[in-house]
C-alpha cells in the first residue's frame, strides 16, 4: 500500500509566517490590557511577582550578552542577586507607626539586601576559580544592581497612593518609543549592503601583492547582497532587533560628535555593494557565504 503524507505545521512555524508588525499589533492587543489590569486592578502581590520575574529574565538577558562577547560573569549570582535586590522593595512597603505618629519602614530591606548581596559578589572569586577575578566580579555586581536595583524602584513607585498611573505612564512611553524605533528601523535600515569576510579580504590582497596578478581597481563586496536589517539577523541569530537613527538625527550626530564625521555617517546610509565578478576572475578567489559561517559558527558552539 502507498503511504500518505501529511503536512505538519507546528505553532511556531505558523507565528513566523505572520509579518512582524501584525504579530506586535496582536501581542499589544492582549497585553497592554493585561498590564493595565495587574498595574491598577490586581492584589500589589501579582504586580511585584511580575516586576520580579522581568528582573530575573533581564539579568538573564544580560548574562547571555556578556557571554557572547566573551566577558566574565557569574551567572547564577547575577540572576539571584538581581532578583533578590527587586523582590526586596516589595517588603519595604509594609510600614508601622511610631508613637508619635510617623510612619516607619519595618525594614530597610533594599539596602540590607544591597549590602550582603554585595558582600557575597565580592567574595566569589575565593570559592569559584578559572575565572578573571576582577572583571567577573566587576560585571556581576553591575549586571545584578543595574537590573536589580532599577526595576525594584517600579514596586516602590506602583505601591504609592497616586503609583498605579505613574507606573502606567513610564511603561506606556518606553513601549511607544520602541515601537516608534522599531518601525523606524523596519522603514530606514534598508541600505543594501555586500559583507565580506576578513579572511576573503586577505587572501585579494595577498593575490594583487603577485607582481603578475593584473593591474587596475577592482571592487571586492561578498558574494550575497543584503540589507542592515537582515545582516544584523545573520550576525545575530535572529534574536537582536536591530533600531535605527533616522537619517536626519544620524547626520546631526555627525557634526556633535568627536571621531563621528559626516563623510563616514553619508558612507554609512548609502548603499555599499560592487560589481563581484572582475575581481573573482582576475585573482580566483573563492569568497564564503556570512550565512554559511555564522551556521557552522552557531553549531560548533
Amino acid at each position: 500500500m502507498g503511504k500518505t503524507e501529511v503536512a505538519g505545521v507546528t505553532v511556531r512555524d505558523a507565528v513566523d509566517g505572520v509579518p512582524a508588525v501584525w504579530r506586535r499589533i496582536a501581542s499589544a492587543v492582549v497585553l497592554i490590557p493585561t498590564f493595565v489590569w495587574v498595574t491598577a486592578g490586581a492584589p500589589a502581590w501579582m504586580f511585584q511577582m511580575l516586576v520580579v520575574a522581568a528582573s530575573g529574565l533581564a539579568c538573564a538577558e544580560l548574562v547571555r550578552m556578556f557571554q557572547r562577547s566573551g566577558r566574565p560573569i557569574h551567572t547564577w549570582l547575577t540572576v539571584g542577586m538581581g532578583g533578590m535586590l527587586t523582590a526586596s522593595f516589595a517588603t519595604s512597603l509594609y510600614a508601622v507607626a511610631r508613637d508619635d505618629g510617623r510612619t516607619l519602614r519595618w525594614m530597610p530591606t533594599p539596602e540590607v539586601v544591597l549590602v550582603v548581596g554585595t558582600g557575597l559578589i565580592i567574595s566569589a572569586p575565593l570559592w569559584s576559580a578559572g575565572r578573571a577575578p576582577v572583571e567577573a566580579t566587576a560585571n556581576t555586581l553591575f549586571g545584578a544592581v543595574y537590573v536589580g536595583w532599577l526595576l525594584g524602584y517600579t514596586i516602590w513607585l506602583q505601591g504609592r497612593a497616586d503609583g498605579p498611573p505613574l507606573v502606567l505612564f513610564l511603561v506606556g512611553v518606553t513601549w511607544a518609543g520602541e515601537s516608534a524605533a522599531y518601525l523606524v528601523g523596519s522603514a530606514i535600515g534598508r541600505q543594501r549592503i555586500a559583507p565580506v569576510l576578513r579572511d576573503d579580504a586577505v587572501e585579494a590582497i595577498v593575490a594583487a601583492l603577485d607582481p603578475h596578478a593584473r593591474h587596475g581597481r577592482f571592487d571586492l563586496p561578498g558574494p550575497d547582497e543584503m540589507t542592515m536589517n537582515e545582516l544584523a539577523d545573520v550576525v545575530n541569530g535572529g534574536r537582536v532587533r536591530p533600531k535605527h537613527l533616522p537619517a536626519l538625527m544620524a547626520r546631526t550626530l555627525g557634526h556633535a560628535l568627536p571621531g563621528l564625521t559626516p563623510e563616514l555617517v553619508d558612507v554609512m546610509l548609502a548603499d555599499s555593494v560592487g560589481e563581484q565578478s572582475r575581481a573573482v576572475r582576475a585573482f580566483g578567489l573563492a569568497r564564503h557565504r556570512l550565512a554559511d559561517v555564522y551556521a557552522r559558527t552557531a553549531a560548533a558552539a
